[in-house]
């Protein structure tokens, strides 16, 4: 079975860490699991989980910036034709999605 996991990424990470466990978890399994993570958390990844191989989507909201309405709707548009792709060419079974939540007061 083919499975895809999508984290949100927001400042902390928090979304990021649990996805890579699962990821992990189901690649122990045996499954064919694939990371997806957005751009922005580049860096952080090569820093701290250099083992860790994902494919990158241009992904570019968090929590406190939805951005201005028609910058919005471009990327949101170019972030689904990058998860087009990116799915065309893995075709998972399952999609495990790790949402974000507004944790801010």
């Amino acid at each position: 079975m083919k499975i895809a996991v999508v984290p949100h990424v927001g400042r902390a990470k928090g979304h990021l860490l649990r996805a890579i466990a699962i990821h992990r978890a189901l690649t122990n399994a045996k499954f064919d699991s694939l990371l997806v993570v957005p751009g922005r958390a580049r860096t952080f990844l090569r820093k701290f989980f250099p083992d860790i191989s994902c494919e990158w989507v241009n992904w570019e909201f968090d929590h406190s910036n939805m951005l201005t309405l028609p910058r919005g709707v471009r990327q949101i548009k170019v972030a689904g034709q990058d998860l087009e792709k990116t799915f065309n060419s893995f075709t998972p079974d399952l999609v495990i999605g790790i949402p974000g939540f507004e944790s801010s007061s």
